[in-house]
C-alpha cells in the first residue's frame, strides 16, 4: 500500500462544525458533526492511520523473521490468535484485499 496520500495526517476543526483530515495540500477525509467527541475521536484516528499502517508493517516484518516464535493472545475466552493473524487481517483491510 504505497499510494496512499503522503504527507503528515492532520485532524482540524471545521467552523461549521465536524472535522477534517488533511496532509496541509490536501483534504484526505471530511467527517461529519456526529457530536464533538465522537467527530473528534474519528478524525483523529483517521489522521493516524499512516503511522499505524507502517508500525504493523515493521512488526509483522518482525514477527516474519526466522525462528521467531509466533506470539499468541487470548481473545475474549475463545482460544488463542497470534499477533501476526490479526497484523494480516489489518493489513489486508488497509490494503483492500480484506
Amino acid at each position: 500500500m504505497n499510494h496512499y496520500t503522503k504527507g503528515e495526517w492532520k485532524a482540524y476543526h471545521k467552523g461549521s462544525g465536524g472535522y477534517y483530515v488533511s496532509n496541509g495540500r490536501k483534504v484526505i477525509a471530511d467527517i461529519e458533526d456526529f457530536g464533538e467527541d465522537e467527530s473528534q475521536t474519528n478524525a483523529h484516528l483517521i489522521a493516524a492511520a499512516p503511522v499505524m499502517y507502517d508500525i504493523l508493517k515493521v512488526i509483522k516484518k518482525y514477527l516474519d523473521r526466522p525462528h521467531c516464535d509466533a506470539w499468541r493472545i487470548a481473545v475474549d475466552g475463545k482460544g488463542e490468535i497470534s499477533l501476526g493473524d490479526i497484523i494480516d487481517k489489518a493489513l489486508a483491510k488497509a490494503e483492500r484485499e480484506g
